[in-house]
C-alpha cells in the first residue's frame, strides 16, 4: 500500500511537471506573457489568501477545489477583484476555477463600474472532478471557444461565481495584453 502511494505521489509530480512545461510552451509560441505586479483582493467570507489568484502557481487539473493552493467560498456574494496596476488592452486570460460552478468575468477602467466580460459554466471545462484550467487563447491546448472574447481595454478583473453545487473556488487567473499608453 505505501508503495501505490509513493507511485501516485510521482505521478501527480510528473503530472504537474508536464503542465507546468506546457503551458511554458504554450506562452513561447503566443510570445506573450501574464500580466506582472496583478494584485488581488477579495470581499466576502472565502478560505485563503487572495493572493494565491495571481501568484503564477496553477496546480495540476482535477485539484481539490478546497485545498491549499486554491481561494475557496461556499456563498455566492463573495467577490475576488485583481488589479493590472494600469491600463491595458486585455486580450486573453488564462484561469482555473472548479469544474461544476458557473463564473462570471468582469472588466473595469475605474474599478467601480465592470462590465460582463464572459460567463463560464459548468459545462465549458474538460475534467469531471476539481479544479479546471481554460483559455480563451486560441491555440492553447487549454482554449474553450465559448468563452473567447475580444480585446478590452480594462484595470481591474472581477470574479464571482454561481449556481452549480455552491462549493467554488478558483487557484489561479492569469492576464494578457498590452499596456495602454497613457494620454
Amino acid at each position: 500500500m505505501a508503495h501505490h502511494l509513493t507511485q501516485n505521489t510521482a505521478t501527480s509530480r510528473w503530472f504537474s511537471i508536464v503542465l507546468l512545461g506546457v503551458t511554458l510552451l504554450s506562452l513561447a509560441a503566443w510570445g506573450a506573457e501574464p500580466i506582472q505586479g496583478v494584485t488581488a483582493r477579495g470581499e466576502g467570507e472565502f478560505s485563503n489568501d487572495p493572493a494565491l489568484l495571481a501568484d503564477g502557481q496553477i496546480p495540476p487539473e482535477e485539484y481539490g477545489w478546497n485545498d491549499d493552493q486554491a481561494v475557496y467560498w461556499t456563498q455566492p456574494s463573495a467577490v475576488f477583484v485583481l488589479d493590472l496596476n494600469a491600463v491595458y488592452e486585455v486580450k486573453d486570460l488564462l484561469f482555473m476555477v472548479d469544474n461544476n460552478d458557473n463564473y462570471t468575468f468582469s472588466l473595469s477602467l475605474d474599478g467601480k463600474n465592470f462590465n460582463r466580460l464572459l460567463t463560464v459554466r459548468s459545462q465549458d471545462g474538460e475534467v469531471s472532478d476539481g479544479l479546471d484550467l481554460m483559455s480563451t487563447r486560441s491555440g492553447d491546448p487549454e482554449y474553450v471557444q465559448m468563452v473567447d472574447f475580444k480585446p478590452v481595454k480594462a484595470r481591474y478583473v472581477k470574479l464571482v461565481a454561481s449556481g452549480g453545487d455552491e462549493n467554488y473556488a478558483a487557484a489561479e487567473i492569469q492576464v494578457f495584453g498590452t499596456k495602454v499608453a497613457v494620454q
